[in-house]
């Protein structure tokens, strides 16, 4: 309110005691005029008042500079569990180029090159396990790093087409390494137990390495499990190997007869 015949304004308010150390939103901050702190109502002249904006501007400010210095251990466990999942879903898909890059030189009879591809798609693999449990130290505990479901199949069928083409790749060179060959057939067996072509594969293998009883047992296998994909080329090769592994085994009986 002003004065008549003044152009000082005047504000009557109730005063506060300093000692209790009231902080309120609504309190008002005189920062400047002349203060009478005679009577019970104070009386001042010009004043600047900080209220509530001076506050919420204040607190944003620290809210920013906390953000800013907030470090890596600080962050909750749950969105550094997501930060692992994306990586894995990254490696899988560059992998998953790398293999179809390999397949692409693997049919131009570029097998050099294939084999250079597979092995490379193969690395961003590696590490990515669901059952390996890699810790991680958060506010919530300890977590495990696991590979979701779905990504986890992707990346065995990656694997296993990864294993396959490379075996294929080893049998075009003039002296086939058959040992590493079955390696590769045994590890994806190790992930799909029934898989027609590993079996296959892994029988013929042991055919070359003179392993007559395991390549027999693994062709056999072979062959039962061919009947579900009617596959007529498949089947005729499991055919003429075992014919191959029986032969071997004859002759070698009636040697020792």
């Amino acid at each position: 309110m002003t004065s008549p015949g003044s152009d000082e304004v005047v504000v009557t308010f109730r005063q506060v005691d300093s000692s209790h150390e009231v902080d309120s939103d609504d309190d008002v901050i005189v920062t400047s005029g002349n203060v009478d702190l005679r009577g019970d109502d104070v009386t001042i002249g010009l004043f600047d008042v900080v209220k509530r904006e001076f506050r919420c501007a204040t607190a944003k400010i620290r809210s920013y500079e906390v953000a800013r210095t907030t470090t890596t251990a600080e962050v909750p466990a749950m969105k550094r569990k997501l930060t692992h999942i994306q990586e894995m879903k990254r490696k899988v898909s560059i992998s998953l180029e790398l293999k179809n890059n390999g397949v692409e030189e693997l049919q131009n009879s570029n097998y050099r090159t294939a084999i250079r591809l597979f092995h490379h798609s193969l690395l961003y693999l590696k590490g990515l396990d669901p059952d390996e449990g890699v810790e991680m130290e958060g506010g919530a505990g300890n977590l495990l790093r696991k590979m979701p479901a779905k990504l986890k199949e992707i990346k065995e069928k990656t694997e296993i087409e990864i294993y396959l083409n490379l075996a294929v790749c080893l049998m075009h060179k003039p002296k086939p390494p058959y040992e590493k060959i079955k390696e590769y057939s045994v590890r994806i067996l190790s992930m799909k137990r029934d898989h027609v072509k590993a079996l296959m594969r892994a029988g013929m293998a042991c055919y070359h390495l003179h392993e007559l009883e395991l390549a027999q047992q693994y062709l056999y296998d072979a062959r039962q499990h061919s009947t579900r994909h009617n596959d007529v080329i498949i089947e005729a090769e499991i055919r003429k190997y075992l014919e191959k592994v029986e032969d071997k085994r004859r002759k070698r009986r009636h040697q020792h007869s």
